[in-house]
């Protein structure tokens, strides 16, 4: 049995990444929380550095 502290101090300052999951040797859910975290960080990055929100707001939202 992994030691609960050393877990539950991954979960709190890595958990975004899944480093409890592979700690406890749960390597499918840790990779799942690692994609998932990389998604949402290329989406945002996608969204600050190619400023997709204002292109939208005026393709949908045209003045007249």
């Amino acid at each position: 049995m992994k030691n609960k502290l050393s877990t539950s101090l991954l979960a709190l300052f890595f958990g975004y990444l899944g480093a409890h999951r592979f700690y406890l040797d749960q390597d499918r859910k840790g990779y799942k929380y690692l994609y998932l975290s990389i998604s949402i960080v290329g989406l945002y990055l996608t969204r600050y550095f190619f400023n997709i929100h204002d292109k939208f707001a005026l393709y949908v939202f045209k003045p007249t």
